[in-house]
C-alpha cells in the first residue's frame, strides 16, 4: 500500500510513504491517505494537455540528467509525475532510468483523476458507477459489477489517434481503471502457459479473467472462444476461491461506443 519509493540507481533501496504510513499508524488502519496529502492538485491541469500522457502511466524512460533536474513544469508530464510522487525509480541501465507507480496507494489516486479525464465525462458520474460496482462486487453480484461497468464505459470518446489496436487499447484502459478503482488487484496480459489473457482482477476471494475484443475483431465470440481454448482459468483455480471468466465485446458504432455484449462463466 505505502511502499515502493526508490529515488537513487540503488535498486534494492525503497522507502515507504512517511505521510500515509503514520496515518495508518494513527488511525489504526489501512486507508487512501494520498489524495489528502495535497500532491494531486496540479495533476489534472496536466492531464488537460494530452491524454496519452494520462494513460500511459508505466514503463516512462528519462535521462539521469533529466531526471535530476529541479526545473520541473506541466509541459514535462514524466518528470513532473515523477518529482510530486505519482511515479518512482523501477530500473536503471546505461544512465537511462525507468519510471512505475510505486505502490496501490498512488495507483488508486491517479487512476481516480485519470479515467474521467481520458473518458471525457464528469468526475462524480463516474465515482457513482464505481461505488455500485465495488458494492456488487462485495455481494458477489459480478452481472451487477458488470452493468455498472457498462454505464462507466457508455459513449466512449474516439481516440484521438485511429486504428483497431488504439482503440482495443482504450477500452482495457478503462476496464483496468474502473477495477483498480474498486480496489482489485490487476494483472494486464500475464504470461501463462497458454498465451496472456487481457486482464485478471482479484479482490477477497474472488478472481475474474477478461478477454477483450472490438466488434470489428470477432466480438463476444471471439472473446468466449479464446477463453475456453487458452483455458485461462486454470492458472487461478486455488480452493475457496471463486473464479469467472468474462467476455466483453466493445463497440465502436457512433451509436454505442462502449460495452456491447459480455458473458460470465463461473468456472469454480
Amino acid at each position: 500500500m505505502y511502499d515502493g519509493y526508490c529515488f537513487s540507481n540503488d535498486l534494492a533501496k525503497s522507502v515507504y510513504n512517511p505521510f500515509s504510513l503514520i496515518s495508518a499508524l494513527a488511525d489504526r488502519k489501512i486507508g487512501y491517505y494520498w489524495a489528502s496529502s495535497g500532491a494531486s492538485a496540479m495533476l489534472n491541469d496536466m492531464l488537460v494537455k494530452s491524454e496519452e500522457d494520462g494513460k500511459r502511466l508505466e514503463g516512462r524512460k528519462i535521462s539521469e540528467m533529466k531526471l535530476d533536474t529541479s526545473d520541473v513544469s506541466l509541459k514535462d508530464s514524466t518528470n513532473f509525475l515523477y518529482q510530486s510522487g505519482y511515479l518512482t525509480i523501477k530500473d536503471y541501465r546505461s544512465e537511462v532510468f525507468t519510471l512505475g507507480i510505486p505502490n496501490n496507494e498512488v495507483r488508486r489516486a491517479l487512476y481516480d483523476i485519470v479515467l474521467p479525464n481520458v473518458m471525457k465525462k464528469d468526475k462524480d458520474d463516474v465515482d457513482e458507477a464505481i461505488q455500485e460496482m465495488k458494492l456488487a462486487l462485495a455481494d458477489g453480484n459480478i452481472e451487477g459489477m458488470m452493468e455498472n461497468l457498462k454505464l462507466v464505459a457508455a459513449r466512449t470518446p474516439y481516440p484521438t489517434r485511429k486504428g483497431e489496436h488504439v482503440y482495443e487499447e482504450r477500452f482495457q484502459f478503462i476496464v483496468k481503471g474502473a477495477l483498480i478503482l474498486c480496489g482489485c488487484r490487476v494483472q494486464e496480459e500475464t504470461p501463462l502457459a497458454t498465451g496472456r489473457p487481457d486482464i485478471v482482477a482479484q479482490k477477497d476471494n474472488t478472481t475474474m479473467v477478461f478477454e477483450l475484443k472490438l466488434d470489428n475483431n470477432g466480438g463476444l465470440e471471439a472473446a468466449k472462444q479464446q477463453l475456453t481454448d487458452r483455458n485461462y482459468t486454470a492458472a487461478y483455480l486455488p480452493k475457496g476461491t471463486d473464479v469467472y471468466a468474462i467476455a466483453v465485446s466493445f463497440s465502436t458504432n457512433d451509436s454505442i461506443r462502449g460495452i456491447s455484449g459480455y458473458e460470465i462463466k463461473k468456472v469454480c
